[in-house]
């Protein structure tokens, strides 16, 4: 069973976000006894080559909460209403590749709103400072225009992690269980927001979102990173130094970036060229669209601290949230 072998993993990287995101309490309050009932998770599984798997039956799933078996009542494809939260970098280094960039966001879309569930998306452009361009939008048509008309900023640098906290905080306020944020952003782009990783991971966690992101490099990327005495340019390595001079290369927002997304039930993928946009976008909108409703039972008690999931089919992988919902 691949319980052990694959949700444990994503469990450790859950827990130690968690504790990151509380790290400036000062000390934890005491457990608070929780109403039992029905919990719902949202899920996608995958195969070996990575492809969604879409067949998988009640008695192949597992769950566990604090290391307790969890009573699984209902498995099915998740029809709940979406709420999805778009943020695109803008920033100037877009314009080597806007073509591409707006053909994949677009086809992202497209396969969003196909999907059997309600969409609502909210657009936000990121560089020198997020501008949320579109709001609550409901319409495919109207998103596919907004998106149409993205264009690149002459900034050189974006605020991501700040647009992250805005996009949590809206999407914890939102009346469907189901949220998503999505994030298309470019490797090596100095990142000047003012808001540390831990704030950002904290607001994630909360909104109960799930984070998705989709990095990608283009010529104006690369040459970035060859400037001489540029470490504020050099591609993102997790670390807060480029390779070259010094600078904020972005290594607190991809921290949030790497780490965050598998612990909420998402992914992220990392491209070395524009092209690969569109199949890209499109694939994770399939894992949107195609996520599994999980439901459980949960008896009365505290507030459990981590979530296990699992499944019994051999090579499959199950993403889920690790941060049990309330």
């Amino acid at each position: 069973m691949s319980f052990e072998r694959e949700s444990c993993r994503f469990c450790v990287v859950a827990t130690l976000l968690l504790a990151v995101s509380l790290a400036p309490a000062t000390r934890a309050a005491a457990p608070v006894p929780q109403k039992g009932g029905d919990k719902t998770v949202y899920a996608i599984a995958v195969d070996a080559d990575s492809k969604l798997v879409t067949d998988l039956r009640k008695d192949e799933w597992a769950i566990r909460e604090d290391g307790t078996d969890r009573a699984i009542v209902d498995l099915k494809r998740a029809t709940d209403p979406l709420d999805v939260v778009l943020l695109i970098d803008t920033s100037q280094a877009a314009s080597a590749s806007i073509t591409d960039l707006r053909a994949g966001l677009q086809a992202f879309a497209k396969t969003l709103f196909a999907g059997s569930a309600p969409v609502t998306m909210s657009i936000t452009d990121v560089a020198g400072s997020s501008v949320m361009v579109a709001k609550d939008q409901k319409s495919a048509d109207e998103v596919d225009k907004t998106l149409g008309k993205t264009f690149p900023d002459q900034t050189q640098q974006t605020v991501l992690l700040e647009a992250l906290s805005e996009a949590s905080k809206k999407l914890a306020k939102s009346p469907t269980p189901r949220r998503a944020i999505v994030v298309v952003n470019m490797d090596g782009v100095p990142e000047a927001s003012t808001l540390d990783s831990p704030t950002a991971i904290r607001n994630i966690l909360t909104s109960g979102a799930s984070l998705w992101v989709v990095t990608y490099q283009n010529n104006g990327t690369k040459a970035m990173s060859v400037q001489p005495g540029a470490g504020a340019f050099a591609p993102s390595t997790g670390q807060p130094q480029g390779g070259v001079g010094q600078g904020n290369i972005g290594g607190s927002r991809d921290v949030v970036l790497t780490r965050v997304p598998v612990g909420t039930g998402g992914l992220r993928a990392q491209l070395s060229a524009p092209s690969a946009l569109t199949d890209t976008l499109t694939g994770i909108a399939s894992a949107i669209v195609g996520q599994y409703a999980v439901t459980y039972t949960r008896p009365d008690g505290p507030m459990p601290k981590v979530v296990q999931m699992g499944d019994t089919r051999q090579g499959v992988k199950v993403i889920y949230p690790s941060t049990p919902i309330k």
